[in-house]
């Protein structure tokens, strides 16, 4: 069974217990998770108010070996975030780092 999850924003607003997800219980159960555009620039601004959290977050699910899915959508628009907000060259420079990840792509236009 494939039990996914959705990291955004709004969930490093909240505090997590510690590193602050659901509970690291359920995290154990959870083996796909879908990260939105909010944590993919809080990892790369370190002035980000939720900054730390996404880290230490991002460590503890490489360390879980949790796979993580983002989409085509998602990575547009991280690319207009960051380099609106923290420049071009940020901005090209997160896509290298992206491409090298091991983050799928999904591309939500093979779908229509």
């Amino acid at each position: 069974q494939m039990n996914w999850a959705l990291i955004s924003y709004l969930r490093l607003k909240k505090p997590f217990l510690g590193l602050e997800i659901p509970s690291m219980t359920s995290m154990r159960m959870i083996s796909k998770i879908f990260v939105d555009t909010n944590i993919f620039v809080a990892i790369r601004d370190n002035k980000d108010s939720t900054h730390n959290q996404a880290v230490r977050l991002s460590n503890e699910l490489n360390k879980l070996g949790v796979k993580l899915f983002t989409s085509s959508d998602v990575v547009g628009e991280t690319l207009t975030v960051l380099s609106k907000k923290l420049g071009k060259s940020v901005c090209n420079d997160w896509y290298k780092d992206f491409q090298k990840s091991s983050l799928t792509e999904i591309f939500i236009d093979k779908f229509h």
